[in-house]
């Protein structure tokens, strides 16, 4: 992915800011978009969603950077913030067109070597993303902050505008709701004497 993306956005919202306005966003944006992009990418089934949730977020963040936090160790934090509630409205958009995201999601890649290990690995990575993708909004976010974005539990809740604790809590739901949902599908069976 390129920088080339955001250009139209920011030239739009820069006829009415101040150039240090613009500045900071350009610094943010050459910080943290591939961060942003990555994040809404897998929230989102298509690349094209991903590039308009990362365009409207470093847009939002724009028109709103007088609300940056000053340290810069909290920016990523304040970005992903953004990027949630923009993949938040793709997502009503599209509830909205009665898309149903499972069946909208892309395939897996092909890199199994066999055509049955690729179906194997195809119907695990369904199956694993459907259990995540039916957890409750605040639970699917904490754990896909934690585990695939690699965010800290302070981050998290910065994100979320929970407590560490209330993070914690979530992600622990989380796990035990995937792992219920997937135990059946991952473990094997214990065959009977």
């Amino acid at each position: 992915m390129n920088q080339l993306l955001l250009r139209r956005p920011f030239r739009s919202f820069a006829r009415s800011s101040p150039p240090a306005d613009s500045a900071v966003v350009v610094q943010l944006r050459d910080a943290h978009l591939a961060t942003v992009f990555d994040f809404a990418r897998r929230r989102l089934p298509t690349r094209d969603d991903a590039e308009d949730a990362t365009a409207e977020t470093f847009a939002a963040a724009f028109s709103s950077v007088a609300r940056c936090p000053a340290d810069a160790s909290l920016h990523r934090a304040w970005l992903l913030g953004i990027a949630r509630r923009k993949v938040a409205d793709l997502h009503r958009k599209r509830y909205r067109r009665r898309e149903s995201l499972v069946e909208s999601l892309p395939e897996p890649p092909d890199s199994a070597p066999t055509p049955e290990a690729h179906a194997l690995r195809a119907e695990d990575a369904l199956q694993l993303r459907r259990a995540v993708l039916a957890l409750p909004p605040n639970q699917r976010d904490a754990l896909l902050l934690k585990y695939v974005d690699g965010l800290t539990m302070p981050e998290i809740g910065t994100v979320l505008g929970k407590s560490e604790a209330a993070v914690n809590s979530l992600i622990q739901r989380a796990r035990a709701t995937v792992f219920a949902r997937t135990a059946a599908h991952f473990l094997p069976e214990e065959s009977t004497p």
